[in-house]
């Protein structure tokens, strides 16, 4: 049997299946709303902020400070989140050898990384 060849692929990782952004992604966000002057734990920010969009996020802040943000809030945001990501994202215990188990060899094609509830742009 030939195995098939794939012209591109896309993987959804569905909640840290494969790679673990979300507490990379909600760190970032509990230290910038803390800088902003909005106390709230890491815990708190996952339960109150994961999955909302960033007008969201931006209109909850500036009702709590009462006070708006700065203009650019969302792209300093975004910024340090994929710095952070960047160099800190690593794949989920386990998932390499479980990648690598595959029936078929898939070469290494161009990416983005843009893990869902931490994009701050609105659509």
């Amino acid at each position: 049997m030939i195995a098939p060849t794939y012209d591109g692929l896309i993987i959804f990782d569905c909640d840290g299946v494969l790679i673990d952004s979300e507490n990379i992604g909600s760190r970032i966000v509990t230290e910038e709303l803390n800088r902003l002057g909005f106390a709230i734990t890491i815990e708190e920010c996952v339960l109150r902020f994961n999955g909302l969009s960033a007008l969201s996020l931006r209109q909850h802040v500036e009702a709590h400070l009462v006070r708006p943000l700065r203009a650019d809030f969302e792209a300093t945001l975004q910024a340090r989140i994929e710095e952070s990501y960047r160099a800190e994202l690593r794949p989920i215990d386990g998932m390499e050898l479980s990648c690598s188990t595959c029936a078929y060899a898939i070469r290494p094609l161009p990416h983005r990384t843009q893990p869902g509830s931490r994009v701050v742009h609105e659509a």
